[in-house]
């Protein structure tokens, strides 16, 4: 009996550390979870096409984001160095060239508004 409840205790436990593993990267939220302890940010972030080609673009409208940084993480966790371009105000581009098929997050990260939150797209 006690061999049975210390099974279930250890599937319980390491079935809680995977699902939280599995919702959070590079510290955070995925998909539609804010990452902040403001509570008053008001944010229309989008990015397309997606699934992306030749380039990823990102409208961040209306906006508390004072001084937004971008960080590019691959599926197996691989920090890529990215440098978007700003295309007017709320409007980057990043060109996806040099980088392989297949599934990303982009982390959109404000220092200012302590606003973090990660988006999931696809390179074909």
């Amino acid at each position: 009996m006690w061999n049975n409840k210390l099974i279930l205790f250890s599937f319980c436990f390491w079935s809680s550390v995977v699902s939280l593993a599995q919702n959070k990267i590079n510290g955070a939220q995925l998909e539609g979870q804010i990452a902040s302890e403001s509570l008053e940010i008001s944010n229309n972030i989008t990015l397309y096409p997606n699934p992306a080609i030749e380039y990823l673009m990102i409208d961040i409208e209306k906006s508390n984001l004072k001084n937004v940084d971008f960080t590019l993480t691959s599926m197996i966790g691989n920090k890529i160095t990215i440098t978007p371009e700003l295309l007017g105000e709320g409007k980057y581009r990043i060109s996806l060239d040099d980088y392989a098929a297949g599934y990303y997050f982009l982390v959109i990260r404000d220092e200012h508004t302590r606003f973090k939150k990660a988006y999931k797209f696809l390179i074909k």
